[in-house]
């Protein structure tokens, strides 16, 4: 895989992080605009990033396999 591409999924993996932690406060729900713009973002990329994990702990094991 390109650097230039796995630099982009490891930013949607942080950005996935940040938004966990952004819905678990209490502010989150107060606004309820842009509460629903968090979740949608958060809907749209935790998809990629499951698959994206999946792959790196593929490769893992079979770096591990070898």
């Amino acid at each position: 895989m390109k650097q230039r591409i796995r630099d982009k999924l490891d930013n949607l993996a942080d950005r996935l992080q940040e938004l966990d932690r952004l819905l678990a406060t209490s502010e989150a729900a107060s606004d309820m605009d842009n509460y629903r713009k968090l979740t949608r973002e958060h809907a749209e990329i935790t998809p990629v990033v499951g698959l994206y994990r999946e792959m790196c702990q593929a490769r893992d094991d079979e770096a591990t396999a070898r």
